[in-house]
């Protein structure tokens, strides 16, 4: 049993089974859910920390929240300027919200003395930045190697993280993915997304509904590799110019 590990929890399908596969190799897991100015009731990871607790007793569960506005508010207006250059994928909302994430759970680590970290990122969502075999690359070499950390993704090989947190009493049904997928092959489809929305686990992206329909369509003009080279390739990027100075200005007290 290794001592120590923190996930980027939100309480959805893919980080509730990762807590469940890093209890199995970790005394202590710390449940970090975070908070910005887009997202509201992530209390409601509450419910899924409780029942990870009644499923591993033996199993150390520490739930922290943090807030990561700041350095999301500064990835946007980065984002924002790199519009013309960079394709779509890179410019979505939640491409800087997950970074800003991922850096402020290194702070986090590096004030807790952990030096394994995880997260629910999952191959069947490679629309996003940090779901994506070259962005988690990225995170890995560029983010956590420097600060002396490891990154893992327990469930990102897993095609129903749904089904087996459900089966485990850890998920409701509501949460199943098959329930909220849209192809947009008939007019309901265009509904999914803002339910998805009103149903998000972590907060109230209302932003999403908007965004989603456009990402299905455009993403048919990128392979798998394309896509996956691109997040490496800006995700370190911004990285090495946004990310890691905002954690040394954070470490000197700036």
């Amino acid at each position: 049993m290794k001592d120590r590990v923190s996930l980027l929890f939100s309480g959805g399908a893919d980080s509730t089974l990762a807590a469940a596969r890093l209890a199995a190799d970790y005394r202590e897991v710390d449940l970090v859910t975070f908070k910005h100015y887009a997202t509201w009731h992530i209390g409601a990871s509450r419910k899924s920390e409780d029942r990870l607790r009644a499923k591993y007793p033996a199993s150390v569960f520490r739930h922290a929240w943090a807030n990561s506005s700041g350095l999301f508010l500064k990835l946007q207006r980065r984002l924002l300027r790199d519009a013309g250059d960079e394709p779509f994928l890179n410019l979505y909302f939640c491409g800087a919200c997950k970074l800003a994430m991922h850096a402020a759970l290194v702070r986090y680590n590096l004030r807790n003395g952990i030096k394994a970290s995880a997260t629910g990122a999952s191959r069947l969502m490679p629309m996003f930045p940090d779901q994506t075999p070259g962005g988690i690359e990225a995170l890995q070499r560029d983010l956590y190697a420097p600060y002396g950390m490891t990154l893992e993704s327990p469930v990102f090989d897993t095609a129903r993280s749904d089904y087996e947190a459900m089966e485990l009493g850890l998920l409701d049904r509501r949460h199943l993915k098959a329930e909220h997928k849209a192809d947009f092959t008939k007019p309901s489809d265009v509904l999914i997304p803002f339910k998805n929305a009103l149903l998000n686990t972590q907060g109230f992206c209302f932003h999403i509904a908007f965004v989603d329909p456009y990402l299905f369509f455009a993403r048919r003009r990128w392979s798998d590799a394309e896509v996956s080279a691109a997040s490496g390739r800006y995700y370190s990027r911004l990285i090495g110019e946004v990310c890691r100075p905002w954690l040394d200005a954070a470490a000197e007290g700036r």
